[in-house]
């Protein structure tokens, strides 16, 4: 089993309780320093596999509509979520001039939701070895 856990970590708080065991805590990096921390985890079958710094080019926002459903009178969400707030509206638009919006929906109510979203990604592996260019 793996679990992706977020968590926020108090710098200050960390360094000081690491100084207490270590002389040289400023060679290491807050990264370095967290990930030592799991190290007592192990003896309970926790380890650390990866673990990467959250940046402001890791968190997004995406949106989604979402269309009243009369039969179960709640909002339900409709279609991909999207990256802008416009190319939901422009989408909304199309289904209702077109026809896609199915009876049960109410075009006419609708409400446009957003969340955040942060992206964690592994390194790059080679798919296959062939290099050079492709035919």
């Amino acid at each position: 089993m793996k679990v992706l856990a977020i968590c926020n970590i108090n710098e200050e708080i960390l360094k000081k309780s690491r100084m207490e065991d270590l002389e040289e805590v400023e060679d290491e990096t807050v990264l370095d320093l967290f990930r030592s921390e799991f190290a007592w985890m192990h003896d309970s079958g926790v380890s650390l596999e990866q673990s990467h710094e959250i940046t402001d080019d890791s968190l997004t926002k995406e949106y989604q509509i979402f269309l009243w459903r009369k039969d179960k009178e709640c909002y339900v969400p409709v279609g991909n979520s999207m990256h802008f707030e416009s190319l939901c509206r422009n989408r909304l638009k199309e289904a209702v001039a077109k026809g896609w919006i199915p009876e049960y929906l109410d075009p006419n109510r609708f409400q446009i939701m957003e969340r955040p979203v942060i992206r964690a990604v592994g390194p790059w592996k080679a798919v296959d070895n062939l290099g050079g260019a492709h035919s």
